[in-house]
């Protein structure tokens, strides 16, 4: 079962962001400034990272702009797949949940603003960031394939693209990708 907190991707209208007598808050899975925009979790984890965090921030019209109200740092051992990387910090979000809380009760909010020289704004993967050629290194290709994961990652060979259903450790193969500074080998089911 998926006990993830509310999950809305959507960018709200000025209107309905001052409709509340207070603030209109958001919990961000990432340590804002950066990581800001969709899919921080499938960025995350093709980059490797180890120092992370969760952010409550004030809604502004700017995709995750607003003042941060608060933030818990997360440690991440750099392996994790883009699922991984969400559960935890899904998990860091409730508990950041509970703080806010107690800050609510304690009185008015207090914020900063985000340091936007550090923002960098990720959009949903497209297939092509998903794809591995033969322009990518070995180091990139296994991050691709770690980040996709539990999804599809793809792998193009000459002029055709195949998706990726499962990565496994072989001695055999009968389809060899060059790469930048080695090979990976692939076992298409029905390439001839």
């Amino acid at each position: 079962m998926d006990r993830g907190p509310a999950n809305y991707q959507k960018i709200f209208k000025k209107n309905l962001i001052e409709l509340p007598k207070l603030k209109t808050l958001n919990f961000h899975p990432s340590p804002l400034p950066r990581y800001a925009g969709l899919a921080p979790f499938f960025w995350m984890s093709l980059n490797g990272e180890k120092n992370t965090g969760v952010s409550c921030i004030e809604v502004t019209p700017e995709i995750d702009g607003g003042d941060i109200v608060l933030q818990r740092k997360v440690r991440l051992t750099g392996n994790e797949n883009s699922l991984e990387v969400r559960e935890k910090l899904f998990k860091a979000s409730f508990s950041l949940f509970n703080d806010v809380l107690d800050l609510i009760c304690q009185g008015p909010l207090k914020t900063h603003k985000q340091d936007m020289t550090k923002r960098d704004y990720h959009s949903n993967p497209s297939q092509e960031d998903k794809t591995i050629t033969n322009n990518d290194t070995v180091s990139s290709a296994l991050a691709k394939l770690k980040a996709c994961a539990p999804g599809n990652a793809y792998v193009q060979i000459n002029d055709n693209v195949f998706k990726v259903n499962s990565v496994s450790w072989s001695q055999t193969s009968k389809t060899k990708l060059k790469l930048k500074d080695g090979r990976l080998s692939f076992f298409l089911e029905n390439a001839l």
